[in-house]
Protein backbone atom coordinates (compact mmCIF):
# COMPACT_ATOMS: atom_id res chain seq x y z
CA UNK A 1 0.00 0.00 0.00
CA UNK A 2 2.84 2.11 0.88
CA UNK A 3 4.47 2.26 -2.62
CA UNK A 4 0.81 2.82 -4.62
CA UNK A 5 0.44 6.11 -2.73
CA UNK A 6 4.01 6.89 -3.67
CA UNK A 7 3.15 6.43 -7.18
CA UNK A 8 0.39 8.33 -6.77
CA UNK A 9 2.17 10.75 -4.91
CA UNK A 10 5.37 11.14 -7.87
CA UNK A 11 2.81 10.87 -10.77
CA UNK A 12 0.49 13.60 -9.05
CA UNK A 13 3.73 15.97 -8.54
CA UNK A 14 5.11 14.93 -12.21
CA UNK A 15 2.00 16.51 -13.58
CA UNK A 16 0.86 19.49 -11.46
CA UNK A 17 3.97 20.78 -11.55
CA UNK A 18 4.76 21.40 -14.72
CA UNK A 19 1.09 22.06 -15.54
CA UNK A 20 1.01 24.86 -12.99
CA UNK A 21 4.22 26.07 -14.53
CA UNK A 22 2.48 26.59 -18.29
CA UNK A 23 -0.34 28.14 -16.58
CA UNK A 24 1.77 30.57 -14.83
CA UNK A 25 3.83 31.30 -17.97
CA UNK A 26 0.88 31.76 -20.16
CA UNK A 27 -0.82 33.92 -17.79
CA UNK A 28 2.55 35.99 -17.59
CA UNK A 29 2.40 36.00 -21.40
CA UNK A 30 -0.74 37.16 -21.61
CA UNK A 31 -0.72 39.88 -19.74
CA UNK A 32 2.63 41.24 -20.78
CA UNK A 33 1.21 41.26 -24.59
CA UNK A 34 -1.87 42.93 -22.84
CA UNK A 35 0.37 45.57 -21.00
CA UNK A 36 2.62 46.09 -23.94
CA UNK A 37 -0.52 46.39 -26.67
CA UNK A 38 -2.72 49.00 -24.05
CA UNK A 39 0.37 51.30 -23.87
CA UNK A 40 0.61 51.06 -27.60
CA UNK A 41 -2.98 52.41 -27.68
CA UNK A 42 -3.32 54.85 -25.26
CA UNK A 43 0.06 56.47 -26.27
CA UNK A 44 -1.45 56.92 -30.34
CA UNK A 45 -5.11 57.59 -28.84
CA UNK A 46 -3.42 60.75 -26.51
CA UNK A 47 -0.73 61.18 -30.16
CA UNK A 48 -4.12 61.79 -32.30
CA UNK A 49 -6.08 63.93 -29.48
CA UNK A 50 -3.03 66.10 -29.12
CA UNK A 51 -2.76 66.42 -33.41
CA UNK A 52 -6.47 67.48 -33.73
CA UNK A 53 -6.01 69.52 -30.63
CA UNK A 54 -3.67 71.44 -32.07
CA UNK A 55 -4.95 71.51 -35.66
CA UNK A 56 -7.97 73.19 -34.28
CA UNK A 57 -6.39 75.53 -31.94
CA UNK A 58 -4.17 76.54 -35.00
CA UNK A 59 -7.28 77.12 -37.42
CA UNK A 60 -9.20 78.96 -34.75
CA UNK A 61 -6.37 81.22 -33.98
CA UNK A 62 -5.98 82.02 -38.40
CA UNK A 63 -9.35 82.57 -38.19
CA UNK A 64 -8.83 85.68 -35.26
CA UNK A 65 -6.36 86.90 -36.85
CA UNK A 66 -8.38 87.13 -40.14
CA UNK A 67 -10.98 89.00 -38.84
CA UNK A 68 -8.78 91.21 -36.74
CA UNK A 69 -7.17 92.16 -40.12
CA UNK A 70 -10.37 92.94 -41.83
CA UNK A 71 -11.36 95.03 -38.56
CA UNK A 72 -8.28 97.33 -38.87
CA UNK A 73 -8.58 97.56 -42.43
CA UNK A 74 -12.49 98.85 -41.91
CA UNK A 75 -11.21 100.97 -39.20
CA UNK A 76 -8.82 102.51 -41.33
CA UNK A 77 -11.24 103.84 -43.90
CA UNK A 78 -13.29 105.15 -41.03
CA UNK A 79 -11.91 109.16 -40.52
CA UNK A 80 -12.90 109.03 -36.74
CA UNK A 81 -9.95 106.89 -36.55
CA UNK A 82 -7.45 108.49 -38.62
CA UNK A 83 -8.44 111.98 -37.32
CA UNK A 84 -7.43 110.24 -33.90
CA UNK A 85 -4.04 110.00 -34.67
CA UNK A 86 -4.07 113.78 -35.09
CA UNK A 87 -2.45 115.62 -31.97
CA UNK A 88 -4.18 119.22 -31.97
CA UNK A 89 -8.02 119.58 -30.94
CA UNK A 90 -9.88 118.17 -33.73
CA UNK A 91 -7.66 114.79 -32.65
CA UNK A 92 -8.58 115.38 -29.21
CA UNK A 93 -12.50 115.15 -30.30
CA UNK A 94 -11.44 112.72 -32.47
CA UNK A 95 -9.86 110.38 -30.16
CA UNK A 96 -13.36 110.83 -27.85
CA UNK A 97 -15.72 110.13 -30.71
CA UNK A 98 -13.40 106.59 -31.56
CA UNK A 99 -13.28 105.82 -27.90
CA UNK A 100 -17.24 105.92 -27.38
CA UNK A 101 -17.17 104.53 -30.60
CA UNK A 102 -15.48 101.19 -29.67
CA UNK A 103 -16.99 101.47 -26.27
CA UNK A 104 -20.31 100.88 -28.29
CA UNK A 105 -18.30 97.46 -30.43
CA UNK A 106 -17.43 96.07 -27.19
CA UNK A 107 -21.06 96.23 -25.69
CA UNK A 108 -22.44 94.52 -28.75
Amino acid sequence: MGITKNRKSSLRAKLLFPTLALLIAGSVASVSISYINTGKAVRKALTDTLRQNSGLTSDQISSWLGDQKLNMMSWSRQSVFTDALDTGFMGAFAREEAGSQLAGMVEQ
